[in-house]
């Protein structure tokens, strides 16, 4: 039987911590305030800015995760931490 997750837990963001310090770039890019434009880079929605990860435009797929996504799963299982965004 798997853990029981809180209503209010499923409609946030995790990233992937080591300790207390995530372990992937870009984990704070939210779906919420940024859309995918043509070539791969994300757009913030109001600005018009581009996402940037040290000083380059970032063209590589969400460093965040739903509650249930598979990769999150599996760090868990691993004895990975996770925090939420």
């Amino acid at each position: 039987m798997g853990a029981k997750i809180h209503n209010f837990l499923k409609n946030g963001r995790w990233v992937k911590l080591e300790g207390k310090r995530p372990i992937e770039e870009a984990w704070s890019l939210s779906p919420e305030q940024y859309e995918r434009v043509e070539g791969g880079a994300w757009k913030n929605k109001k600005t018009g800015e581009l996402y940037r990860v040290k000083g380059e435009i970032y063209h590589r797929e969400l460093k965040n995760y739903r509650y249930d996504d598979p990769e999150l799963i599996k760090h868990l299982q691993g004895g990975g931490n996770i925090g939420g965004v």
